[in-house]
């Protein structure tokens, strides 16, 4: 809850987008182009990484659904 982090476009560095999560831990960004994205949140000792698939003709808010730590199962 409440942790700020940058969501990237797989493939490239270039493009940086703010994303935050609220006090219930849902996280919200805007401008996500349909594609896949590395989500990195500032997390105590190390960086926590998700990655999103937005698809495409994805237009307002896209519910992700739960998303997992990478390397978590």
């Amino acid at each position: 809850a409440l942790l700020t982090g940058i969501a990237r476009p797989v493939g490239t560095s270039n493009k940086e987008v703010p994303v935050f999560t609220n006090a219930a831990g849902r996280f919200g960004a805007e401008g996500l182009a349909p594609g896949r994205w590395t989500i990195e949140m500032a997390t105590p000792d190390r960086p926590t990484i998700y990655t999103v698939e937005i698809p495409a003709g994805a237009d307002g808010l896209f519910k992700a659904g739960t998303l997992y730590p990478r390397g978590a199962t």
